[in-house]
């Protein structure tokens, strides 16, 4: 089978199976959905493995790229735009976790989902997001990305609003959609910015088609000074900066990150496949496969870790005030997805990709170990009510321990070299003056002590302490209830838990060892004195412009620059840092929440800083009263329609004039005969 064909069904498979189910699988039976619903990501992610180890990486370091056209989708004057696919590193291990993961997802969700009346609907609609995702990652020019990024924003909508009826699940679909859409604005923008400066699409040369890359262009441009104004000269910085916008959409970041907590309307599946292995990552993927672009931009740089940074620590300090198990990992997810920008904006591309692999294990592991505890609670998901749940699920506490604790950044587990990495790279960095350095290091620091705080809080809340379960009557968590079946608030009774089925817990075994293992594909080589090489590293090296730059010399914060200024004692004494940090929220936050597990958090905490009462107040009230006092009741109302039903009015006035010529009698006929030609006589006599 050739690469062209192997590509095709990869991309091809999922959206078989979602047209299947969508069009015939209210007629199928459960088990016939799960199959076909999981069949189809499953042959995907074998495809994925056997073109991604048998036909890239054999081929030489430096010609890693599978290039392959389908055919012509655009070509008007000087644009073009081609249904056509990229293989190279970068795309290759995206499409493995996406595939691999996403498949497990599947696999719980068979018994998640079980008796729920849209079984073949929700099916259909994660096997539609497969098929988006794979075709953002896959695609060799922007046009076709977007249309996998509008697809992936498409298929949240459908499946966080999946319980349409209920009016918590609508409004969070909507809201989703429209922030999504602000942020896709800007990304169209900068597309449209690239095409006009490049004149191309396309990422890069291919002589075989008689195209040139947007990115080829970009290599052959000078560094744009970092200065505020450089965002605004409709030059490269502009470029990078929308481009950044459309990510702040998708990977939720500030100011655009406030959709992604209510996302946890949807069922508990969906959480762990759009927080996990689809949409939020595909913002860290677009501004990594455009580094070409950042690399040249050193203000948007900035502005990426800035804004990466600062999002990593506002998202970890709301979520340790939080009490619904899922909302606590939605802002774990936001506050992750800040420390890949942190890494992308210091120059560190292929250590966000890292942090991007590593986090797809152990928070699509974090977020089916809520689902299963969900279930067993009866689909409660207020922590308040959990509590001593240890004994009775043994395998979903000892998988969510493995999460836990790679999130937490303990050593010697995935998280650990991930997070490790993008501390290391912040403190070292040479793109921007010292004060920024220390300024974004210490960010990242705190917010991986806080991070391994309210991890640990959720363990305790969860798996010790007293059985709170067996309490009725007790107020819920501010959500509106478990996004599967949920308990009516207020109205809770005393369940008995028990460990989940194997179709659940299968997969966060699965997931566990991932969360366990997957670091080791790229721990330092000078922590370990070369032993074990940093392979994600030298992997991606043909794929990300900063690893192998050759223009930007002391300016940019390459891996040979990142080398240079950090020294083996240097990283050595940052990984004893980060390792203490972990250890130390850990410990403090066992002592004081195994005391004190109900503790009352700060309110403003609690209540997220009153960010969504800010954007009514700021945005979404002035907007609504706009619409509906002037673009409602004077534009449309009184303007269009007035002007619309004033021209009916007048036409039927003139036809009632009209009418009354219409008599039918002879006489009067006759009498408006002579006195038209009255009339005309009149005219001739009045012209002698």
């Amino acid at each position: 089978m050739d690469n062209k064909t192997l590509l095709g069904l990869i991309l091809l498979l999922p959206l078989a199976g979602a047209a299947v189910l969508g069009l015939w699988g209210r007629r199928f039976s459960e088990r016939v959905v799960a199959v076909i619903g999981c069949g189809t990501v499953a042959l995907s992610a074998v495809l994925s493995f056997y073109i991604f180890f048998d036909r890239l990486l054999p081929l030489p370091e430096d010609a890693r790229v599978i290039h392959e056209y389908f055919f012509t989708w655009i070509n008007v004057g000087a644009f073009r735009a081609d249904a056509s696919v990229l293989l190279d590193p970068l795309s290759g291990i995206y499409i493995l976790f996406v595939t691999f993961v996403g498949f497990w997802i599947h696999v719980f969700a068979t018994g998640y989902m079980k008796g729920d009346t849209g079984y073949w609907r929700f099916f259909a609609y994660t096997n539609l997001f497969m098929f988006a995702m794979l075709t953002l990652v896959l695609a060799d020019n922007f046009l076709m990305m977007f249309v996998g990024w509008e697809g992936v924003g498409l298929c949240s909508y459908l499946l966080i609003g999946f319980y349409y009826t209920r009016e918590y699940a609508a409004s969070a679909a909507k809201k989703a959609f429209v922030v999504n859409r602000i942020g896709d604005f800007g990304f169209a923008l900068g597309v449209m910015l690239l095409f006009w400066k490049s004149g191309s699409v396309f990422y890069f040369d291919d002589p075989a088609r008689g195209l040139h890359g947007a990115f080829n262009w970009a290599m052959t441009l000078g560094q744009e000074p970092l200065v505020f104004s450089a965002v605004f000269a409709g030059g490269i910085t502009t470029i990078a900066v929308l481009l950044f916008v459309g990510a702040t959409g998708k990977s939720a970041q500030i100011p655009l990150f406030v959709w992604l907590p209510d996302a946890m309307a949807g069922p508990t599946p969906v959480s762990a496949l759009i927080h996990a292995a689809t949409m939020v990552t595909a913002g860290v993927y677009m501004v990594s496969r455009s580094s070409a672009i950042f690399i040249h931009a050193p203000a948007a740089m900035l502005i990426v870790a800035v804004i990466g940074a600062g999002t990593a620590l506002f998202a970890a300090t709301i979520g340790i005030a939080q009490w619904d198990i899922k909302k606590v990992l939605a802002y774990s997810t936001i506050s992750q997805l800040g420390y890949m920008f942190l890494a992308c904006g210091v120059g560190a591309f292929a250590g966000g990709i890292f942090h991007v692999f590593t986090h797809a294990f152990f928070k699509a592991l974090l977020f089916l170990g809520a689902g299963s505890i969900i279930v067993a609670l009866h689909h409660e998901q207020d922590m308040r009510r959990m509590g001593g749940l240890k004994r009775y699920m043994p395998v979903t506490f000892w998988t969510m321990t493995a999460g836990w604790l790679a999130i937490s950044g303990v050593p010697f587990l995935s998280g650990f070299f991930s997070k490790d990495g993008i501390l290391f790279a912040a403190f070292t960095t040479s793109l921007f003056p010292d004060h920024w350095k220390l300024i974004l290091y210490s960010v990242g620091a705190i917010t991986a002590l806080i991070t391994a705080v309210y991890m640990t809080r959720l363990m305790v809340l969860t798996f010790f302490g007293p059985e709170r379960f067996r309490e009725a009557d007790h107020d819920s968590a501010d959500s509106p209830g478990g996004a599967h079946q949920p308990a009516p608030t207020g109205a809770h009774e005393p369940v008995e838990p028990r460990e989940s089925p194997r179709s659940m817990t299968v997969p966060l075994v699965v997931l566990a060892l991932g969360a366990v293992l997957a670091g080791y594909i790229n721990v330092p080589e000078r922590l370990f004195g070369g032993k074990i090489p940093s392979y994600l590293d030298h992997l991606l090296e043909p794929s990300i412009a900063a690893e192998n730059s050759r223009i930007l010399t002391d300016h940019f914060a390459s891996r040979a620059v990142v080398e240079e200024a950090g020294s083996v004692g240097t990283e050595v004494m940052l990984t004893i840092v980060s390792s203490v940090i972990a250890i130390l929220g850990i410990v403090l936050a066992w002592i004081w929440f195994t005391r004190q597990p109900t503790w009352q958090p700060p309110k403003l905490l609690e209540e997220k800083y009153k960010v969504d009462e800010i954007y009514d107040a700021a945005v979404v009230n002035p907007i609504w009263r706009l619409s509906t006092s002037v673009l409602w009741k004077v534009i449309d109302t009184r303007i269009i329609d007035g002007l619309v039903n004033g021209t009916g009015r007048f036409t039927a006035w003139i036809g009632r004039v009209i009418r009354n010529i219409q008599s039918g009698f002879a006489r009067e006929y006759v009498a408006v005969v002579v006195l038209g030609a009255v009339v005309i006589i009149g005219y001739f006599i009045s012209r002698l």
